[in-house]
């Protein structure tokens, strides 16, 4: 689902090899799913994983991964993917998506060119993509770019280090929709010629999901379970709260 290059690509757009960080949100309770959709097991791995490799792979320079409800589980789930990978807590995601936006901007450098922001139940996003938008970004310097998918916008969305301060004053749970639609003059839209990945918001469509999806492991979906009994007890992983150090999930921490 991803390109081909590693965890170890150097980031494409830069301020002073800055770089662009990504934020994963994946802090909800999924309501509307009936089951906490970050840890759905897809292809061997928690749904959320998939988010994370994939943003990995890119030209990102890091990538915060915002958790919120069964915090810890959520992180669990994210150990090993590298020091490139931070983790921190929004204790009020029930507040909605724009609290997530901010805990996220809060954990990244503020020197970053800018933040791209992904959602955490999207497991068929695409590297390549996300390196389309960074190389969009640093060939325009344009406040916001976005990918068009066959005509129609979608995720993930890039905002430049000029829009941080609309970011960080957004409330409610209308995430970052409101901005976008105010600044229609700053939007890039850069055309992908592929349909857009789609969320994973109730039982049908991770039924669909699972039934498109080519299994990374063998052992098939149910193989994330025992993954993630396999790995630190929840009890003591770590996270931090927006403007404390980043939590780290590492290997030698389990």
């Amino acid at each position: 689902m991803t390109g081909a290059r590693t965890g170890e690509t150097e980031s494409i757009a830069t301020v002073g090899d800055i770089g662009v960080a990504g934020i994963i949100l994946a802090a909800g309770r999924s309501h509307r799913m009936g089951r906490t959709k970050p840890l759905l097991p897809l292809g061997g791995e928690p749904l959320v994983r998939h988010v994370a490799r994939a943003a990995l792979s890119s030209g990102l320079a890091e990538v915060i991964v915002v958790v919120g409800y069964r915090s810890r589980e959520v992180g669990a789930a994210l150990v090993g993917l590298g020091d490139r990978l931070g983790v921190v807590d929004n204790p009020d995601y029930a507040d909605g998506q724009s609290g997530s936006l901010r805990a996220g901007l809060a954990a990244v450098d503020l020197r970053r060119a800018a933040v791209m922001v992904l959602l955490g139940d999207q497991p068929e996003i695409d590297s390549r993509v996300i390196d389309r938008l960074l190389a969009a970004h640093a060939a325009t310097g344009a406040a916001i770019a976005r990918p068009s998918y066959r005509g129609v916008p979608g995720h993930p969305v890039l905002f430049d280090r000029t829009v941080f301060p609309d970011l960080s004053r957004l409330r409610g749970d209308a995430g970052a929709r409101s901005l976008i639609r105010a600044r229609p003059s700053s939007v890039v839209s850069v055309e992908v010629d592929a349909s857009a990945p789609r969320d994973v918001d109730t039982p049908a469509a991770y039924a669909a999901l699972v039934d498109r999806w080519e299994p990374a492991v063998d052992g098939g979906a149910d193989a994330s379970v025992d993954y993630l009994d396999t790995h630190r007890p929840v009890d003591s992983l770590d996270t931090r709260r927006p403007g404390e150090s980043i939590h780290r999930p590492a290997e030698d921490r389990l």
